[in-house]
């Protein structure tokens, strides 16, 4: 009965493993051949909306600070003139508009469009330049740090990597558990020995579909189980409701990858006029309902941009889960929109923490969880969606720190023009 029970827990143990290196495999040489074309394609995308923005008379898509290039991943955009020189941009290297060379822009001049990687080490970027005659500039630029593909594709290798021993630990232990009841329950009859098989199969297809992306680290719950039946049947129980807690969780990572794999993958977001102040009033009262121990301050002034409403209430929902993972128990939520200079501003601030100084770009990055006291609930993938539906709408998230110590996520949108 022991062999028969051990065999069993090495057969799922052996089908989670295979489903993990065949999907990991997958994934990574997805990620690998689609990360260059994907930036090329975001690039042409941003720098084709903002000439169409320009050219209906829309504000210069200038943020208030522009980013640093040589550290941030953030896509920036960039008017020239005629001979080439920066009208405004919403990035610098070294204190000033990264320069397009004059062959680029002659590119860019008789093939209605071109791409183009200048400069070196930290600075090199990626441009892809468009002419954009009747916007007030020749030229329209948009580009992003050349290193963003290998980056993102890294990442993601070095958490598929990180996640395996963790992920078959888990399987070995569930795996020895299945087997285990099913063997308690099994006698000389066939019937008994049909539900175990079926248990075992109900198994593996479980962990097959939990598999489908790279799982968080279960590690201290899975190492408590596999110690076998000597422990205490209310030990084993807490384990197995640490464990539930745990899908649950993976499954919110899921939904958050495949959101990612859409930004990946090119989809567009269907934008329309949008009222959001009434979607910002929205979430508060919804935030407030879902999280009763926090105080909610919600001051909207009337915006409207262009925007689709369910990325929109995504963005703003990855904004204000973050700041209640990290609010003192005790600290409030404070949500405001406010409108300044052709752009509508969003802020979320919370009384946690804050974020250092070195890390308040870093945050946005994928599966980056960058300090212990802001780490916990989340997988790292939150503010890197809220970055892309930002972008996708022709705008920004910049992470500050507030005067009261807690940290603020701003993001700014493009007012729609007054007709």
């Amino acid at each position: 009965m022991a062999a028969l029970r051990l065999r069993l827990a090495l057969l799922g143990t052996g089908v989670v493993a295979l489903a993990v290196v065949l999907f990991g495999l997958l994934i990574f040489t997805l990620a690998s051949r689609a990360a260059g074309p994907d930036q090329d394609s975001v690039l042409k995308r941003r720098a084709e909306a903002a000439v169409r923005a320009l050219a209906g008379g829309g504000a210069p898509p200038a943020g208030a600070v522009p980013v640093d290039l040589r550290t941030s991943n953030d896509v920036f955009l960039e008017g020239l003139d005629a001979a080439g020189t920066a009208v405004f941009s919403t990035g610098e290297v070294d204190g000033a508009a990264p320069t397009v060379p004059d062959s680029l822009l002659r590119d860019a001049a008789g093939r209605h469009g071109a791409f183009g990687t200048v400069g070196s080490g930290t600075a090199r970027l990626r441009i892809y330049v468009l002419p954009a005659e009747g916007t007030g500039v020749a030229f329209l630029a948009a580009g992003q740090a050349a290193r963003v593909p290998a980056a993102n594709v890294g990442g993601l290798g070095f958490f598929i990597v990180l996640s395996a021993i963790p992920t078959l630990l888990a399987a070995l232990a569930a795996s020895w558990l299945v087997a285990g009841r099913a063997m308690r329950d099994l006698a000389a009859a066939n019937r008994r020995l049909a539900a175990a098989f079926d248990g075992q199969r109900r198994f593996v297809a479980d962990a097959s579909h939990e598999l489908r992306t790279p799982l968080t680290t279960i590690q201290v719950n899975s190492g408590l189980l596999s110690r076998g039946p000597a422990l205490p049947e209310e030990v084993r129980a807490a384990a197995a409701r640490d464990i539930a807690g745990e899908s649950e969780r993976m499954g919110r990572l899921v939904d958050q990858l495949l959101t990612l794999a859409h930004a990946d993958s090119g989809v567009r977001l269907q934008l329309a006029p949008l009222d959001l102040r009434a979607l910002v009033e929205d979430v508060g009262r919804q935030a407030g309902t879902s999280h009763p121990e926090r105080k909610f301050a919600v001051e909207a002034g009337p915006a409207r941009v262009r925007g689709d409403e369910d990325g929109l209430r995504q963005l703003l929902w990855v904004l204000v889960e973050n700041a209640c993972r990290h609010s003192r128990p005790e600290g409030g939520i404070r949500i405001r929109l406010w409108t300044d200079a052709g752009w509508a501003r969003l802020e979320v601030a919370d009384e946690g923490p804050g974020i250092p100084s070195r890390d308040l770009e870093r945050v946005f990055g994928r599966f980056q969880r960058v300090d212990p006291a802001r780490s916990a609930g989340g997988a790292g993938l939150g503010l890197a969606i809220a970055r892309w539906l930002a972008a996708e709408h022709g705008g920004r998230v910049l992470a500050r720190n507030n005067h009261a110590g807690g940290a603020s996520l701003h993001v700014d949108l493009p007012l729609l023009p007054i007709s």
